[in-house]
């Protein structure tokens, strides 16, 4: 190939009309036309001898580019034109080219221009070779990639600060479902102690009264704690074979003292075909007890509440049916709307208006669907639509499982260890467990301290806390399973930290249950009393 020609003023003149009888006419209009290619590419492209590397051809988008003349750049080298540092980047990658006989892409390169200041450039350099393979010229094109690199890097940035902002509200959450829910501890775990306690019928009316107070601020708490880690992305869910048989009943159960109170039947249809699916247990728990909840209280005095399930060829459908006063046909569109409680302050009936928000959050995070409607004769129907699972693996029921203690003080004997800085949080444990005569407890307040006695005396239950003062609760815990001594004792862990992420990773490290504070002191009790009866389960 041979050397190409550097433009002259007759390269941007249009082509002669006429062409001379000896052929050079169509050589000419052939390399006119490669010019007006060349002038007509959006991207630089220049060439340089493979000798000096000095420009020998420039088109116009180059010239818009680095507000050079091609008069100017002609003939030069990039040393001629650019800062040194520049200058010596782009000879290297020249010689690169020239010595490796082949392209060479340069992603990013920044270029210092004339008149647009500093632009990033994506390059790629070609050698041109003579017959014999020796490089003549150097061909590069360059696009002008500074608006990309600069949204890219935008981007980046809001994806960082994002997830900064996002991993702020997280421990922002953590640290206030913490805070929140440790006084609250005290005060639900001491008045549950004055119910067990207590015979004076007035006092004890008192006491529920607490009890259902403070309830109530723990249900707010949790409810705008989840709602908020929805909305941020940070609720995570795990999905499982649930099988509503034996879900649907122990909802019903959790909520008919609720009932009893209000003067409502719970009516629970026999579920109708297999109704295992696919959801997170314990979110959808969490949602159905949110359905009937509310089907109790909007409900009327001597009302009922009906829940079904129906399985049929498509989703799994459960339904929960009240007899209250209905919802007006207009007001059905803000029922998932956070805090919204259409006439529910006018009637006198506690809530927060995130119920049904936070339902509907958790459905659809599911995967599931949940609708709410009301007919003009009265009351409202919630239906939760669910995938099956169509599996051998269905299960009934297990009316065999061995039965739950009480919940009472009872007769068991043995020795717990409960490691715990806070003092009022101690002394709770320590009076709940002081009806069992035959168990002692032993208190640890940081630890190092916990772990000694762990090694010393062997309890047959730890109670741990979380946050202590010289370790976290994973380190204690990791301890504990690691120390041959000590690996076979259960470990139960109690924290105000109510996150799923945070109760997965103990279980995942060998806890032998997580408990949230504030605590429900029957289930501690349960929980302690199944822990050192004798036998499979137990010590």
């Amino acid at each position: 190939m041979g050397d190409p020609a550097p433009p002259s003023s007759s390269d941007r003149q249009s082509e002669p009309q006429s062409e001379p009888s000896d052929g050079t006419g169509e050589l000419e209009r052939s390399r006119a036309f490669l010019r007006s290619i060349l002038e007509n590419i959006p991207d630089m492209v220049f060439v340089k001898d493979a000798s000096e590397l000095r420009f020998v051809r420039f088109n116009a988008a180059g010239e818009r580019l680095l507000g050079y003349p091609r008069e100017e750049m002609l003939g030069k080298n990039d040393f001629d034109l650019f800062p040194p540092e520049e200058a010596e980047f782009f000879t290297r990658k020249d010689r690169e080219v020239l010595e490796g006989g082949k392209l060479v892409d340069v992603p990013e390169e920044p270029i210092a221009t004339r008149t647009h200041g500093e632009r990033i450039l994506h390059t790629k350099k070609i050698p041109i070779l003579d017959d014999d393979g020796v490089p003549q010229f150097l061909l590069g094109i360059s696009e002008d990639i500074t608006d990309r690199v600069e949204a890219d890097r935008a981007l980046q940035e809001a994806i960082t600060t994002a997830e900064e902002a996002n991993r702020a509200k997280s421990e922002f959450l953590s640290r206030m479902s913490h805070e929140l829910r440790t006084p609250l501890n005290a005060v639900l775990g001491f008045a549950q102690l004055l119910e067990m306690d207590l015979e004076d019928e007035a006092n004890l009316e008192s006491v529920r009264h607490i009890i259902t107070a403070g309830s109530h601020l723990l249900e707010l708490i949790n409810d705008v704690l989840d709602i908020s880690r929805i909305d941020s992305g940070m609720m995570s869910i795990s999905t499982e074979p649930v099988d509503l048989r034996e879900l649907i009943p122990e909802c019903v159960e959790l909520t008919r003292p609720l009932a009893q109170r209000a003067g409502v039947e719970i009516v629970s249809e026999r579920p109708a075909g297999r109704c295992t699916v696919t959801a997170d247990r314990q979110r959808l728990r969490q949602v159905l007890l949110n359905l009937l909840s509310n089907a109790i209280k909007f409900n009327e005095e001597a009302g009922s509440v009906t829940v079904g399930c129906d399985a049929g060829k498509g989703p799994v459908t459960v339904s929960v049916t009240d007899t209250g006063c209905g919802i007006p046909q207009e007001s059905l569109p803000r029922l998932f709307t956070p805090y919204e409680r259409l006439d529910a302050a006018d009637r006198g009936i506690e809530g927060t208006g995130l119920g049904l928000a936070l339902s509907k959050r958790l459905c659809d995070a599911m995967g599931a669907e949940l609708s709410i409607s009301s007919p003009e004769t009265g009351g409202c129907r919630a239906e939760v639509r669910l995938q099956p699972v169509r599996s051998d693996g269905d299960t009934t029921p297990n009316e065999s499982a061995r039965d739950e203690p009480s919940g009472d003080r009872t007769a068991v004997s043995g020795t717990i260890l409960h490691i715990e800085d806070n003092p009022a949080n101690a002394e709770l444990v320590r009076r709940a467990l002081s009806g069992q005569p035959g168990t002692t407890v032993l208190e640890a307040r940081t630890a190092a301290e916990g772990l000694a006695l762990a090694r010393s005396h062997l309890p047959d239950l730890v109670l741990l806390d979380v946050h202590l003062p010289d370790a976290e609760g994973t380190e204690v815990l990791d301890a504990l399973r690691t120390h041959h001594r000590t690996a076979p004792i259960p470990v139960v862990v109690l924290s105000a930290d109510a996150n799923p992420e945070q109760v997965e990773r103990f279980t995942r490290s060998g806890a032998a249950d997580y408990l949230t504070k504030p605590l429900d002191v029957r289930r501690l009790l349960r929980i302690t009393a199944r822990a050192l009866e004798p036998g499979p389960s137990g010590r």
